[in-house]
Formats: C-alpha cells, sequence, structure tokens
C-alpha cells in the first residue's frame, strides 16, 4: 500500500519523468509483498 501511494504521489506531482522514483515505487511494493507472505506464514499453525 506504500508503494502504491508513493506511485500516486509520484504521478500527481510530476516526478515520473525519473526512473528513479518508479523504480523506488515498485522496490516498496516487492519488499511489502515479501513482508506480507512472511508474516502470514509466520502467524499460520501446521
Amino acid at each position: 500500500m506504500a508503494g502504491d501511494l508513493f506511485l500516486i504521489i509520484a504521478y500527481l506531482a510530476g516526478w515520473t519523468s525519473n526512473n528513479l522514483v518508479l523504480l523506488l515505487g515498485l522496490i516498496i511494493i516487492i519488499i511489502g509483498l515479501f513482508l506480507h507472505v512472511k508474516l502470514s506464514k509466520s502467524a499460520e499453525k501446521y
């Protein structure tokens, strides 16, 4: 969610001409995905 918000703010601010800003948003989304999976697996009891 943080990555999505970052990309929306970057788009509204006009920062999309720089690939680094877009790459940072993608990295934040990927980190959030890994954290979600890790936390979900640790909360489950087999």
